[in-house]
């Protein structure tokens, strides 16, 4: 997989409206070895394929423009077995940094096939820039815990997931860190829980970012 810069002030086109071709057709055109793209992507029902072109595309969609002999193939995200190996050199993919780093962990199955993470705009996924500051990683978003305020055992859920007005639950208060990494999820720092509620680790309904 190779760098590849997002153009943030306006959506961005897969392909060009002119010639239906992708904009960089080869690794060499945004700083990488020589060799062509081979386009993959996640599969247009997953929640991937909705933040790429909402967050990514600034609302463009994947293959926008491209004609029938430009057409990326799409894959469950977080899984290049699809990937023929002779492809698998210049091939660009989707991997999310939690599924990614539980791969290599060993604690789900390595379906990465030799994929490395790269950089948007120069700046790569790593527990530093993952994080809620304006400089963060561009792809950075949270991960939810829901919890159903009507069940009845709510409160037994909240003590686990969340925060009550007597203190953060196991997860929220940070004793699952080390787990949390292993799994890819960077904690986030210490701060206001929101509504009223103690400091935290966890946000309460918070503006995606």
């Amino acid at each position: 997989m190779g760098e590849v810069p997002i153009e943030h002030a306006r959506p961005r086109d897969t392909c060009s409206p002119t010639t239906h071709a992708p904009f960089a057709t080869n690794w060499n055109q945004v700083g990488g070895t020589s060799g062509a793209i081979k386009k993959y992507a996640p599969i247009t029902t997953s929640a991937t394929y909705s933040f790429i072109n909402t967050k990514l595309l600034g609302g463009a969609t994947i293959d926008q423009n491209c004609d029938a002999s430009h057409l990326s193939t799409f894959l469950e995200p977080d899984d290049n077995s699809g990937i023929p190996a002779a492809n698998r050199p210049n091939a660009i993919s989707f991997f999310s940094f939690g599924q990614y780093t539980a791969q290599s962990n060993g604690v789900l199955v390595d379906l990465r096939h030799g994929a490395t993470l790269q950089a948007i705009n120069g700046v790569h996924a790593n527990t530093s820039t993952i994080n809620t500051t304006p400089t963060r990683f561009f792809g950075t978003r949270y991960v939810y815990n829901v919890t159903k305020s009507t069940s009845p055992q709510v409160d037994a859920a909240l003590d686990f997931v969340g925060v009550k007005c007597g203190g953060p639950g196991y997860i929220c208060n940070n004793n699952a860190h080390d787990t949390l990494l292993t799994f890819g999820i960077v904690p986030l720092a210490l701060g206001g829980t929101g509504a009223g509620l103690p400091n935290s680790h966890c946000r309460l309904n918070p503006t995606p970012l």
